[in-house]
């Protein structure tokens, strides 16, 4: 994880071996550097897979 990410691809929501029961560290970061005014885009792995699988 580092500022010089664009995107984050995330699995399912509330996975039972994430640190947090909603989110996992990797997300935790990307919103810690996000509120600090770097730009990463957060997004499900359905949302991403969608519009490659075309």
């Amino acid at each position: 994880m580092s500022k010089k990410l664009h995107y984050l691809v995330i699995g399912e929501i509330g996975s039972r071996d994430w640190m947090h029961f909603t989110h996992g560290r990797k997300i935790e970061k990307a919103m810690e550097y996000n509120d600090g005014g770097t730009t990463i885009q957060i997004l499900s792995e359905q949302h991403w897979f969608e519009p490659i699988s075309l």
